[in-house]
């Protein structure tokens, strides 16, 4: 996963995925779509191309099992921590730190 975050993507993905990452081990139960990640979950006001990179960060989190992401009939994809993963997260938190 390491070289996946650092060499495979850029910048400000790669901030995204750690401020994600950040974000859900302090708020293990937290819960949301993309609009409400981007408003809540992060430091700053994520832009068009911003959306991109979040929603690639996203992705790449989900595809490594480290988020769960549902989706409901009534409402965007929902993404959340895959619990079972808070030891390799809080392991990649700490090489960023």
């Amino acid at each position: 996963m390491n070289n996946e975050i650092t060499s495979d993507t850029d910048s400000l993905q790669r901030e995204f995925v750690v401020e994600i990452l950040r974000y859900l081990v302090a708020h293990p139960k937290a819960k949301d779509t993309i609009n409400g990640i981007g408003k809540w979950w992060l430091s700053r006001t994520v832009s068009l191309e911003g959306r991109n990179k979040l929603s690639e960060a996203l992705e790449l989190l989900v595809s490594r099992g480290w988020l769960i992401s549902r989706v409901s009939p009534q409402s965007e994809t929902i993404y959340s921590l895959n619990e079972n993963s808070v030891d390799e997260i809080n392991k990649f938190i700490e090489r960023k730190a």
